[in-house]
């Protein structure tokens, strides 16, 4: 073999071995620039993402305090430079929830901001599952009042029981055309899982009615090209607490204001 043969070939296999170095160069430098990149839009996301539960915790707080659903639309920015966009809509077509044994969920079906409208619903379907074997029952109870400038609660309520069995039930004894209900739905024998609730304003429960006392409440947070959402449905108001579903029997006056004290 000639020496310019020999040169040749070691030409040749001096450029392939650069050749590959340089690919391997750049395939390890294009990995790290994409691992930089990822970690940044997570970071970016992770801030976005506390950005959007930022801006539902400000509304629920503000819902709190004022018992007031937030304005329909709000745009704000934080101070780490993450937008904030909320939007807020009343009603929600279905209640998804799930019920710890002997407590329950409440609803309104009126309007808060329109006491003399009736609640327009006819007809409530809820639904459940159960870890017990189907032994679980579901109390249905709700007062009834005439619409009017004030709400007046009545003396009494209607109450109904359930069996696992019978679910979903659908009960058609409300009156839309002249009545404003508060309802709530307690669980019996274990818990309720996967419970779903939704009216209708016919007695045949073919018309589906958004649920007026819910909220529906979608922060969107955009951050460093990342965009973040969270979705919150609440009532509009603070229910009252399990507790007092129970009776207490005291022998003494019950005074949370005063010192404790038996005559």
């Amino acid at each position: 073999m000639s020496d310019n043969n020999t040169r040749g070939n070691v030409l040749l296999l001096s450029l392939l071995v650069l050749s590959g170095i340089m690919l391997g160069g750049v395939t390890i430098g294009d990995l790290v620039l994409r691992s930089i990149r990822s970690a940044k839009q997570t970071d970016a996301a992770a801030v976005a993402y506390y950005a959007a539960e930022s801006g539902a915790e400000d509304a629920l707080y503000h819902l709190r305090k004022t018992e007031q659903p937030p304005a329909e639309h709000a745009n704000f920015s934080l101070d780490n430079g993450a937008s904030v966009e909320r939007v807020t809509v009343s009603g929600e077509p279905v209640i998804y929830a799930s019920i710890v044994k002997d407590s329950f969920i409440e609803f309104n079906l009126f309007d808060k901001g329109d006491l003399a409208q009736p609640s327009g619903v006819e007809a409530l379907r809820f639904s459940w599952d159960d870890e017990c074997g189907g032994a679980s029952s579901m109390e249905l109870s709700y007062a009834e009042w005439t619409p009017g400038a004030a709400v007046l609660w009545p003396d009494t309520f209607a109450k109904f029981r359930f069996s696992h069995a019978v679910s979903p039930v659908t009960h058609t004894a409300f009156r839309a055309a002249d009545r404003s209900y508060r309802v709530r739905l307690q669980a019996g024998g274990c818990d309720a899982q996967n419970m779903t609730v939704s009216s209708f304003s016919d007695d045949a429960a073919t018309l589906p009615k958004d649920i007026p006392s819910r909220l529906t409440i979608t922060s969107t947070a955009t951050y460093g090209g990342t965009e973040q959402a969270l979705l919150v449905r609440a009532p509009p108001d603070s229910p009252l607490s399990g507790i007092f579903d129970f009776a207490v029997f005291s022998e003494c006056s019950i005074d949370k204001d005063g010192v404790p004290a038996c005559p």
